[in-house]
């Protein structure tokens, strides 16, 4: 897809015209690559017990790795049926995973102060502004004091001249983010593109609710 993604443009890539073969594997650069992820992004954070929340979990290539480590609940959140579908299959007969169809925007389904972490990787890079906003004042909602969050999205303000848009990025910068964290009163940890996790059109962020 070349045109700006919309949650119409999602559902329907993601459900219908998208090949999970592979379960997503597609997308794994190396095992260098995948292993710098798992390095930085979920050996430091997700920690037995834990309530772990997994935005546009695909074919499960990350969620395996959360479950590794021991987590006592992870809610999975996809607005594509398909891919809900594809991980009620790979994780058949495990516990503690609930399966979210949602409206790529809100999570209804959560209470208040409930959730320890929400985790998502290669999904907010696709996702506009309107929409991660209202996302973000979700976690806000559902994040309990102390909760974290980290999300890789699209910053095309950092990417070189001409390859602002390559991967079907949104229209998001890294200053749209920096003002939503403050906006909503997180903490924000860190906010950088690192070379051997994102493409230079995306960074990651990580923030923690007072």
């Amino acid at each position: 897809p070349t045109n700006m993604p919309s949650r119409e443009d999602n559902k329907r890539h993601w459900n219908t015209e998208h090949d999970w073969a592979d379960l997503g594997e597609v997308w794994t650069q190396s095992d260098h690559w995948k292993r710098a992820i798992i390095d930085q992004t979920l050996d430091p954070f997700v920690k037995p017990g834990m309530t772990v929340v997994e935005i546009g979990p695909g074919g499960g290539r990350w969620t395996v790795e959360i479950l590794a480590r021991g987590v006592g609940r992870l809610v999975l959140v996809d607005l594509a049926e398909k891919c809900l579908e594809l991980c009620r299959q790979r994780f058949a007969g495990r516990t503690g995973i609930e399966y979210h169809c949602n409206d790529g925007r809100s999570l209804p389904f959560l209470r208040a102060g409930e959730v320890d972490l929400v985790w998502s990787f290669d999904v907010f890079v696709h996702i506009d502004k309107p929409d991660t906003e209202a996302y973000f004042a979700e976690f806000a909602r559902v994040l309990r004091p102390g909760g974290l969050g980290m999300i890789h999205y699209a910053s095309i303000d950092r990417a070189p001249a001409g390859n602002n848009r390559r991967g079907w990025r949104a229209d998001y910068t890294s200053a749209d983010m920096r003002s939503l964290i403050a906006r909503l009163g997180f903490e924000l940890i860190h906010d950088h593109y690192d070379p051997d996790i994102a493409a230079n059109n995306s960074s990651l962020v990580l923030f923690r609710r007072p």
